[in-house]
Protein backbone atom coordinates (compact mmCIF):
# COMPACT_ATOMS: atom_id res chain seq x y z
CA UNK A 1 0.00 0.00 0.00
CA UNK A 2 1.05 3.58 -0.73
CA UNK A 3 1.61 5.22 2.66
CA UNK A 4 1.24 8.74 1.30
CA UNK A 5 -2.12 7.88 -0.25
CA UNK A 6 -3.25 6.33 3.02
CA UNK A 7 -2.28 9.41 5.03
CA UNK A 8 -3.85 11.81 2.56
CA UNK A 9 -7.07 9.82 2.59
CA UNK A 10 -7.51 10.45 6.31
CA UNK A 11 -10.06 13.14 7.23
CA UNK A 12 -7.73 14.49 9.89
CA UNK A 13 -4.97 15.04 7.32
CA UNK A 14 -7.32 17.03 5.14
CA UNK A 15 -8.50 19.07 8.12
CA UNK A 16 -4.89 19.79 9.21
CA UNK A 17 -3.73 20.85 5.74
CA UNK A 18 -6.80 23.07 5.36
CA UNK A 19 -6.02 24.62 8.76
CA UNK A 20 -2.41 25.30 7.76
CA UNK A 21 -3.51 26.89 4.48
CA UNK A 22 -6.07 29.06 6.27
CA UNK A 23 -3.49 30.14 8.85
CA UNK A 24 -1.05 31.13 6.11
CA UNK A 25 -3.76 33.05 4.22
CA UNK A 26 -4.63 34.91 7.42
CA UNK A 27 -0.96 35.64 8.08
CA UNK A 28 -0.49 37.18 4.63
CA UNK A 29 -3.73 39.14 5.02
CA UNK A 30 -2.44 40.51 8.35
CA UNK A 31 0.81 41.58 6.68
CA UNK A 32 -1.14 43.26 3.86
CA UNK A 33 -3.26 45.11 6.44
CA UNK A 34 -0.15 46.16 8.36
CA UNK A 35 1.55 47.49 5.25
CA UNK A 36 -1.38 49.86 4.70
CA UNK A 37 -0.24 51.89 7.73
CA UNK A 38 2.63 53.13 5.52
CA UNK A 39 0.28 54.61 2.93
CA UNK A 40 0.53 58.13 4.44
CA UNK A 41 4.32 57.96 4.02
CA UNK A 42 3.92 56.99 0.37
CA UNK A 43 1.50 59.87 -0.20
CA UNK A 44 3.92 62.22 1.57
CA UNK A 45 6.76 61.01 -0.65
CA UNK A 46 4.75 61.55 -3.82
CA UNK A 47 3.68 65.04 -2.77
CA UNK A 48 7.14 66.09 -1.62
CA UNK A 49 8.82 64.68 -4.73
CA UNK A 50 6.52 66.82 -6.87
CA UNK A 51 7.48 70.04 -5.05
CA UNK A 52 8.41 72.66 -7.63
CA UNK A 53 10.77 75.15 -6.02
CA UNK A 54 10.68 77.51 -9.00
CA UNK A 55 6.87 77.63 -8.96
CA UNK A 56 6.98 78.39 -5.23
CA UNK A 57 9.44 81.23 -5.77
CA UNK A 58 7.28 82.60 -8.59
CA UNK A 59 4.25 82.61 -6.27
CA UNK A 60 6.36 84.35 -3.64
CA UNK A 61 4.37 83.11 -0.62
CA UNK A 62 4.61 84.97 2.69
CA UNK A 63 7.27 84.11 5.27
CA UNK A 64 4.67 82.30 7.39
CA UNK A 65 4.08 79.84 4.55
CA UNK A 66 7.80 79.00 4.48
CA UNK A 67 7.84 78.58 8.24
CA UNK A 68 4.84 76.23 8.14
CA UNK A 69 6.30 74.16 5.31
CA UNK A 70 9.69 73.91 7.00
CA UNK A 71 8.04 72.78 10.23
CA UNK A 72 5.99 70.25 8.27
CA UNK A 73 9.10 68.79 6.60
CA UNK A 74 10.92 68.61 9.94
CA UNK A 75 7.97 66.69 11.40
CA UNK A 76 7.87 64.40 8.38
CA UNK A 77 11.57 63.70 8.75
CA UNK A 78 11.08 62.81 12.43
CA UNK A 79 8.11 60.56 11.61
CA UNK A 80 10.03 58.70 8.93
CA UNK A 81 13.09 58.37 11.16
CA UNK A 82 10.86 56.80 13.82
CA UNK A 83 9.78 53.94 11.53
CA UNK A 84 10.89 50.69 13.13
CA UNK A 85 13.35 48.52 11.22
CA UNK A 86 11.07 45.52 11.46
CA UNK A 87 7.90 44.32 13.08
CA UNK A 88 6.56 40.86 13.82
CA UNK A 89 3.11 40.42 12.33
CA UNK A 90 1.70 37.01 13.13
CA UNK A 91 4.12 34.42 11.79
CA UNK A 92 5.96 36.95 9.63
CA UNK A 93 8.55 39.60 10.26
CA UNK A 94 8.03 42.67 8.08
CA UNK A 95 11.27 44.50 7.37
CA UNK A 96 10.75 48.24 6.85
CA UNK A 97 14.40 49.34 6.96
CA UNK A 98 14.55 49.80 3.18
CA UNK A 99 11.26 51.69 3.22
CA UNK A 100 12.56 54.08 5.88
CA UNK A 101 15.81 54.61 3.96
CA UNK A 102 13.82 55.31 0.79
CA UNK A 103 11.50 57.86 2.42
CA UNK A 104 13.96 59.55 4.78
CA UNK A 105 15.86 61.86 2.38
CA UNK A 106 12.78 63.43 0.78
CA UNK A 107 11.62 65.69 3.66
CA UNK A 108 15.25 66.68 4.19
CA UNK A 109 15.60 67.54 0.50
CA UNK A 110 12.47 69.70 0.73
CA UNK A 111 13.89 71.52 3.74
CA UNK A 112 17.12 72.27 1.90
CA UNK A 113 15.21 73.43 -1.18
CA UNK A 114 13.13 75.88 0.87
CA UNK A 115 16.12 77.42 2.65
Amino acid sequence: PDVAAMVMAQDEYSWLTDSVHESLRNCFADVADYVQCYEPFRAMHVENSAMDVEAIRTRDPPLEWYQERMQLHRQQHEQVAAIRSSKRVGLSVVSTKGLREYFLPVPQDCLHALQ
